[in-house]
């Protein structure tokens, strides 16, 4: 189906820039009255959210800078996070000597600076923009409720521990399993017997399994994260273990503590997050108020702490401490809250060789929550409007968001990098999966 698109407009500041008095308008200067703000679409003092969608008319009322006829004209401009302009039409009515509209349309997601430029004077009135990609439409049917979903590369989805391919059920795995997919390899953490298993999805019917003997794992009944590739697979439990395939079964390949200080104290609080890139591993937790990643070479036979080669001041522990708390990871980083101001922000750290560097920044408009990832591999983090979720990207050194909308009756259950759900009570109930 065709993906729409839309805008989520929320207002940070108004401001003139110049006097603009014209020779010959004395009344100008004393009855300028300022720009009042843009008002009938948002309401900035009560919290209402609204979206326009692109190609269809969007309507945005304002304030002209005087009561008179000095601002005789009025353009729009929006520009990207580097100054650049990003692409939009607007068509411009006024209707009397305060008020007027313009019609926004755009295609491009991001985040922008929407400014009005009134002239002669040249004053500038900006609004802050979030412009979202709705990605609602096209979505797949499970007709049962799922807690966690996850997709293989040929379109098998596993609804829990049941495989899926277009809506009928192929294949039922036992009932303490937990499952992490990379590409079309399923690795199997069974909690009944600590074993390990891997599993491939051929393209049809059921799964099959590797004919690789399971490993006893030394591990832990239960491991807090999984995280794969289709040659080997990481869990973090006590220590952070490395499994792999290899031509005469699963070998373990080592492991490393980590959140350690002196005597092997353990300073690990909160929740965590694993993501790889390559041959490394990043673990990020919660250190108190902030969060701190450990990163970890895989290269070889072990896992091999790298200790972060940054500023003293921005490490624990050879873990580097970020700007804010962990929120989610995707696009090859991790996302931080920081609610030390207001508005509260968020950051993206990307890999730059072996740490992560702060990409990119947002300041959080007051209408939107922002909630951490769910899922069995946590993606990126959800900006909230009821039901509604927000799911950011970065890509190429900007933003993007996609925005779900659940239907009537549904209600949001997960997302993570690839995929969000939403559940239904109605009838025997049913799991709607967007794939991002």
């Amino acid at each position: 189906m065709r993906a729409r698109w839309g805008i989520l407009l929320t207002f940070v500041s108004a401001h003139l820039v110049g006097c603009g008095v014209l020779d010959g308008e004395p009344d100008c200067e004393r009855k300028g009255t300022g720009v009042s703000g843009i008002a009938g679409v948002f309401s900035f003092n009560g919290g209402t959210l609204a979206y326009a969608v692109a190609g269809e008319p969007a309507v945005y009322p304002f304030t002209w800078p005087t009561q008179q006829t000095c601002d005789d004209t009025v353009s729009l401009r929006l520009e990207r996070a580097d100054g650049t302009e990003a692409p939009a039409e607007a068509v411009f009515q006024r209707f009397d000597n305060t008020k007027g509209v313009f019609t926004l349309t755009t295609r491009e997601s991001g985040a922008f600076q929407l400014k009005l430029i009134f002239e002669p004077g040249t004053r500038v009135a900006t609004l802050s923009t979030l412009v979202v990609e709705d990605r609602s439409a096209a979505y797949e049917e499970l007709p049962r409720w799922c807690t966690r979903v996850q997709r293989t590369a040929s379109g098998a989805l596993l609804c829990d521990q049941r495989v899926f391919r277009d809506g009928v059920q192929v294949m039922e795995r036992p009932a303490e399993t937990r499952h992490t997919v990379a590409g079309n390899v399923v690795w199997e953490w069974d909690f009944s017997d600590g074993t390990l298993r891997r599993l491939v999805d051929e393209g049809s019917g059921a799964l099959r399994e590797d004919p690789l003997v399971p490993l006893d794992v030394p591990c832990c009944a239960g491991p807090e994260l999984l995280v794969s590739s289709e040659r080997d697979v990481l869990a973090v439990g006590t220590e952070l273990y490395r499994y792999e395939a290899t031509s005469t079964g699963l070998a373990s390949c080592g492991s490393a503590t980590y959140g350690t200080g002196s005597g092997n104290s353990k300073y690990f609080l909160g929740e965590s997050l694993l993501f790889r890139n390559y041959t490394l591993a990043f673990l990020v937790f919660r250190q108190l108020s902030r969060s701190e990643a450990c990163v970890f070479s895989l290269e070889g036979s072990d896992v091999t702490p790298v200790p972060w080669a940054g500023p003293v001041s921005q490490q624990h522990n050879g873990c580097q401490l970020l700007a804010g708390t962990h929120v989610g990871v995707g696009d090859g980083g991790v996302w931080v809250h920081d609610t030390s101001k207001a508005p509260s922000i968020l950051r993206f750290y990307a890999q730059v060789g072996q740490g992560l560097v702060e990409a990119g920044s947002l300041e959080i408009p007051r209408a939107l929550e922002v909630g951490p990832a769910h899922g069995v591999n946590p993606g990126p983090p959800e900006l909230r409007h009821g039901e509604e979720r927000i799911l950011p990207r970065f890509v190429n050194g900007r933003f993007a968001f996609d925005l779900y909308r659940p239907s009537p009756g549904y209600e949001f259950r997960d997302s993570s990098e690839g995929l969000v759900t939403f559940i239904t009570s109605q009838g025997p109930g049913t799991t709607r999966v967007y794939r991002r």
